[in-house]
């Protein structure tokens, strides 16, 4: 195995910043419950987001993050819940923030590098317009006032160098709530998982 030249990247020495965008598919446990069956049970969300790896060698690095996405959302007042929604008039606008710092290792070759990391991960959501003013402020409180916004994050990532400053990426990941371990909403804990798949451009400077 022939260690890549362009994937040794020193902390001290170079900042990195990828910029990315791609889908996630969230998974939606409400859906039926409760009378919700017109909804949509598990959208495919656009994401756009950007990274700034920091290495220690060649082969560990830490990679905090953010990313961006929004869809519509909808609060169940008889169940006391939030749940995500095809867009419709009275449902609320939702942005999510995603930010995340995860560890990981990284496996070069000679032709492209290989890594891997996971880390704890926060989901905030933040209602921004639709709906009635006590929408957005119930479905506030359902985010945030048991801590529902904890992720753990894993995932893979390829990375192709382009030239010695420029590299393309291809990364999956998965967020997994931990939030549900203690939530009393009554939603299985699969609910609110999220899968993604992203490419991207890795610039060295």
């Amino acid at each position: 195995m022939t260690i890549l030249s362009t994937s040794t990247i020193y902390a001290v020495e170079n900042f990195i910043l990828e910029v990315e965008s791609g889908i996630t598919w969230l998974h939606n446990e409400a859906y039926g419950i409760g009378g919700s069956g017109d909804k949509d049970p598990d959208p495919i969300l656009y994401r756009i987001g950007a990274a700034f790896p920091i290495y220690f060698n060649d082969s560990f690095f830490i990679r905090p993050s953010l990313t961006f996405m929004s869809n519509y959302w909808h609060f169940e007042t008889d169940n006391n819940w939030a749940m995500p929604v095809d867009e419709m008039f009275d449902n609320v606008a939702v942005l999510f923030l995603l930010l995340d710092t995860t560890l990981g290792y990284q496996i070069n070759f000679k032709s492209f590098s290989l890594g891997f990391f996971a880390g704890p991960a926060f989901n905030l959501r933040i209602p921004l317009w639709g709906g009635e003013f006590s929408d957005k402020g119930e479905m506030a409180s359902y985010f945030y006032k048991e801590a529902n916004f904890i992720d753990i994050t894993a995932g893979f990532f390829f990375l192709i160098p382009l030239s010695d400053k420029i590299g393309l990426t291809i990364k999956g990941d998965s967020w997994i709530p931990i939030d549900n371990l203690w939530s009393t909403s009554g939603l299985p804990f699969s609910d609110g998982l999220m899968v993604t798949l992203s490419a991207g451009i890795r610039f060295t400077f």
